[in-house]
């Protein structure tokens, strides 16, 4: 049976369609909030939410700049909207005063001040302008005075953030980067089934100038049903989980017995706008995104309906490529590991410039501990089942599309220098890099011996008597010089050379036939 891929989708996808990552896209958005004059209702809000999240991270001496992307901020817009009636709120005692919003703009306080002055005039002047008067004057400035803050402007902000969102990503450059897909949607069996995170269109206008039709199944979804995706000959299945731009909620917020509606929105023509015949320009509705870190399971909507269209299609499977995205999702993470777990014949390759290093403890770490086919306390690890390709989507998706996870390939050789009596051994490394380099040494099956970084340790007996010397990180092509003692330039020595890459530990041997020292005594080597 032939191989059958399943792309996933993150925004580092789109990233080179011009489109903003999540922590740029939230950094677009309040810029956008504060450059509009007069200011728009909500500016204070977003402005305490982003700088206080931004604080709160660097208040440990975390990197602030991972504070927020649009996720989280969302997130925090919607907490606040239900603050007193979170969960959390029985231990929270009390709020900072931003998050109680900010009461609208009053009056200046110098109209407070003439307006009690002429009060105060009126009743010594004006017969019929009483106390009672003068008291309701001063009652009414106090009550303004202590207007609580507009709870409101919470959810009217979260609305405005999803216009934002759509607004900011209909902007998309090249996509040329993206045919790979479609070439493989054209030549594998079945068409190609694209899972993706992402709001944008990019996949869509990349596949009209291509010619490939999409499935996206919101023409035929409605809520109560199976929603299903057929693999079919030349066809893009595009499961957008989270929503997209151009989906927009019919009738309203559902209701109690009014389940939801969503159409897709068709672009506008375009129209001359002194023509005084064209027709209105359509007011936009809310769009359907899913954003926020704990709506990504909302029973309301299309949302697990399209998980499970995700699952199966993982499900039809046996390759998953992964392209831009950082497995920060639980729910994708849940379905990605469970994909993995049903068979050792399924194997992912991720395209990702920022994949941590090896002994991360994020998800991306324990996946590549888990299936990188890195040695196992001293022993082989299982067929590596992960490949990871450290660049961007424009650079290395059409060769993750055909990537099979293997092995690297590294060539490791040692010999002798020409003085061999001297106990240098050269060791090359080629192929490609590796971190925590050290190399150590055994005669016979039990009885390790000691390795060098150079004469003089050896002479003076400097050798850390575990891993032998560390040499850090090596690029490919690196070359090494290790010294052995003189009692074992005349054995065979076995030399181990250990190291790591992003997917795991790697071993290598070496064995070194000894040298006669044609009567030239161990102990003249020494000193």
């Amino acid at each position: 049976m032939s191989q059958r891929t399943v792309v996933l989708l993150g925004a580092g996808a789109s990233f080179d369609a011009g489109l903003p990552l999540t922590s740029q896209l939230a950094e677009r958005i309040v810029a956008r909030f504060n450059a509009q004059r007069p200011p728009v209702r909500g500016v204070q809000e977003l402005n305490f939410v982003y700088s206080a999240m931004i604080g709160h991270q660097g208040e440990d001496g975390s990197d602030p700049l991972r504070a927020v992307n649009i996720e989280t901020l969302v997130s925090a817009v919607r907490l606040l909207q239900a603050r007193e009636s979170h969960e959390v709120a029985p231990f929270v005692s009390s709020w900072k005063p931003g998050a109680l919003g900010f009461a609208p703009e009053r009056a200046p306080m110098r109209h407070h001040g003439r307006a009690l002055r002429d009060a105060v005039e009126r009743s010594i002047t004006d017969e019929h302008f009483g106390g009672d008067s003068l008291a309701e004057v001063i009652a009414d400035i106090a009550m303004e005075a202590n207007e609580p803050p507009d709870a409101s402007a919470y959810k009217e902000l979260e609305v405005a953030l999803l216009q934002a969102i759509r607004e900011e990503l209909q902007s998309i450059d090249t996509i040329d980067y993206l045919q790979p897909l479609a070439d493989l949607a054209t030549s594998q069996s079945g068409g190609l089934d694209i899972v993706t995170l992402n709001y944008d269109l990019a996949i869509e206008k990349m596949a009209a100038e291509m010619g490939v039709r999409v499935d996206r199944g919101m023409d035929r979804w409605r809520a109560g049903f199976e929603l299903t995706f057929m693999p079919t000959d030349g066809v893009i299945n595009l499961i957008k989980l989270h929503g997209s731009v151009d989906w927009e909620l019919v009738g309203g917020r559902p209701s109690a017995v009014q389940p939801p509606g969503i159409r897709v929105v068709e672009p506008e023509p375009e129209r001359d706008e002194l023509d005084p015949n064209a027709p209105p320009r359509r007011t936009p509705g809310l769009p359907w995104i899913v954003v926020g870190d704990r709506e990504k399971l909302a029973t309301d909507g299309p949302t697990l309906d399209l998980l499970n269209a995700a699952t199966e299609a993982l499900r039809r499977a046996d390759s998953l490529v992964v392209v831009g995205y950082s497995f920060a999702d639980a729910h994708v993470n849940a379905a990605v590991r469970n994909w993995l777990a049903a068979s050792e014949d399924r194997t992912m390759t991720v395209i990702d410039p920022a994949w941590p290093a090896f002994d991360s403890l994020e998800t991306r770490g324990y996946l590549a501990r888990a299936y990188g086919g890195g040695e196992r306390e001293g022993e082989p690890g299982a067929p590596p089942r992960l490949a990871v390709l450290t660049q961007g989507a424009a650079a290395a998706l059409g060769t993750g599309l055909t990537l099979v996870p293997s092995t690297p390939e590294l060539t490791v050789t040692g010999a002798w220098t020409t003085d061999y009596t001297t106990g240098e051994v050269i060791i090359d490394l080629g192929g490609y890099s590796l971190d925590q380099v050290s190399v150590t040494a055994q005669q016979g099956p039990h009885r390790t011996t000691h390795v060098y970084a150079s004469a003089e340790d050896r002479d003076r007996g400097q050798v850390n008597w575990f891993s032998g010397p560390n040499f850090g990180h090596q690029p490919q092509g690196s070359r090494l010089h290790v010294f052995l003692g003189p009692d074992q330039i005349a054995e065979t020595v076995k030399l181990y050379v250990s190291g790591r890459d992003l997917l795991g530990h790697r071993r290598f041997a070496i064995t070194l036939e000894g040298r006669s020292l044609d009567g030239i005594h161990p102990e003249s080597l020494s000193r």
